[in-house]
């Protein structure tokens, strides 16, 4: 667009470049440079030169900064005022907007939960602001990605539906306190079918009360379903070599057991804190196999805010989840029975494979049920 309403002249560029093959990115910068028909400016950034350059450097940020790559920015700007230039579109390779957000970020209770926040923190901007991006495809074609950002805020609610293969499924995001009412219904309206599917890969947890009242009407007798310690308690057990006295949750009891037919449990890295506690659960207790990937591993157990003077909140994880098996939830999460991820294909041919997965799965232990049966 610029280009087009220039009167004369070429589009002029300034990019950053490095003598090490590595990290240089020079033969794209030549590509661009032949394509386009622009004209290129370089520049070298001289390590030796930042310690001498770094007070006016943090100065003109205003702000502390993450990593050096800022000084290559610099570099460019320099170079674009040496040569008149007053105004630049600034672009960033994705690699080093991927290496700004981790450092950012730094670590969190699992890998997976780190890269989500990376890539949260690579989005992140200013309410109804433009993001755009390009996306390479694995054939070499460019994805171009725009989009406003908004902030998305839906009331809790339960979705729930009879298959096509004929199993229920029901869906809920959160453990709300108000959705144990709709659960229970939803699951009632589906006591008829011969297996369940329960999807929390984008349930984000919630409170602990509600995810034992909803495990309860999966069970008919009273049956061990968490383990909770402080930290304190932990650490005195491994200092100490015995085991500290714990907290141990029972759902179910004779007659409350509205469902009875097998059940599976959908996760993704997406699945946090409650949706992983009741989860595991859930399989370690036999109830239901679990099928996806990973869970998030980030089950922090807050119990009070802290408020700090100048008006901070300070939060505080003091309790650790264990499964009924004695697995620790914080860090690892809850690892699946069977692993299923979506594919590039199958998102282009619209399938959830997930879910394809995890009617299997229940085709399989109805199978084995009923073959149980017959000996």
């Amino acid at each position: 667009m610029i280009a087009r309403n220039r009167a004369e002249g070429r589009q002029e560029t300034f990019s950053a470049r490095f003598s090490d093959p590595e990290f240089d990115e020079g033969k794209y910068i030549e590509l661009m440079t032949q394509w386009g028909n622009v004209k290129s400016h370089h520049v070298y950034p001289d390590a030796a030169r930042l310690p001498e350059e770094m007070e006016a450097l943090t100065w003109h940020q205003d702000e502390p900064f993450y990593s050096s790559s800022i000084y290559a920015q610099w570099c460019v700007m320099r170079l674009a005022k040496d040569r008149g230039v007053t105004v630049l579109l600034d672009g960033q390779p994705m690699a080093d907007r991927l290496t700004e957000a981790s450092q950012k970020v730094l670590a969190s209770s699992t890998e997976r939960v780190t890269k989500l926040r990376v890539l949260g923190n690579l989005v992140a901007g200013p309410l109804e602001t433009p993001f755009a991006a390009s996306l390479q495809r694995a054939d070499g074609s460019i994805l171009e990605v725009k989009f406003e950002r908004q902030i998305l805020s839906t009331e809790p609610h339960v979705t729930s539906n009879k298959l096509s293969s004929g199993f229920g499924y029901v869906r809920f995001d959160e453990f709300h306190p108000s959705l144990v009412k709709d659960f229970k219904t939803a699951v009632e309206n589906l006591r008829g079918t011969p297996g369940l599917i329960l999807d929390l890969r984008r349930n984000r947890g919630g409170v602990g009360a509600t995810l034992e009242a909803m495990a309860a009407l999966l069970f008919d007798s009273k049956t061990l379903f968490e383990r909770r310690m402080s930290r304190k308690q932990v650490t005195a057990s491994e200092r100490d070599g015995h085991h500290a006295e714990e907290k141990q949750v029972f759902v179910g009891k004779n007659g409350a057991q509205i469902y009875v037919a097998p059940a599976v449990i959908l996760v993704s890295e997406y699945s946090a804190s409650a949706a992983e506690v009741f989860s595991a659960g859930m399989q370690d207790s036999g109830r239901a196999k679990v099928v996806g990937s990973p869970s998030c591993g980030c089950v922090l157990g807050i119990t009070h805010d802290r408020v700090m003077k100048g008006g901070g909140v300070l939060e505080i994880s003091e309790v650790l989840w264990f499964s009924p098996k004695d697995r620790k939830l914080e860090g690892e999460g809850v690892i699946p029975d069977r692993i299923a991820v979506p594919t590039i294909a199958s998102l282009q041919e619209k399938r959830d494979l997930v879910l394809e997965e995890g009617e299997k799965m229940l085709q399989e232990l109805i199978a084995t049920k009923r073959a149980s049966l017959t000996h």
